[in-house]
């Protein structure tokens, strides 16, 4: 389920963190989802889902490599902005094609064909 799916990296202390999955899940518009398998989700929802499995141990980086690939305009646009809301505090090495949200960072290495321009 997408709890179970949450909770896997803390899997042993799963019992402890599930109030904080729980209010990850609240903040990302997906509680009411937590019985339901992956499958039953849209590929914007699982997107959802694989960040807050990402922040569940309260990671001091993250590495996101097209995470709003093959989503719509809409929904990618609110995967950006959950990724910026909730990760405020997270260094994000971001690798992506799409420069529409390059605006957000602090720092851009741009690559061409394997070097850094």
């Amino acid at each position: 389920t997408v709890i179970e799916n949450i909770l896997l990296p803390v899997w042993s202390n799963r019992n402890i963190k599930i109030l904080l999955a729980k209010k990850l899940l609240n903040n990302v518009g997906l509680l009411h989802k937590q019985d339901f398998f992956p499958n039953e989700l849209s590929g914007g929802e699982q997107q959802r889902v694989a960040i807050v499995r990402a922040l569940i141990k309260k990671p001091k980086i993250i590495f996101a490599d097209e995470p709003t690939s093959n989503l719509d305009y809409k929904t990618r646009a609110e995967i950006e902005y959950l990724l910026f809301y909730l990760c405020k505090n997270i260094t994000i090495v971001l690798v992506t094609h799409n420069t529409s949200h390059l605006n957000m960072f602090n720092k851009i290495i741009k690559m061409n064909a394997g070097s850094i321009i």
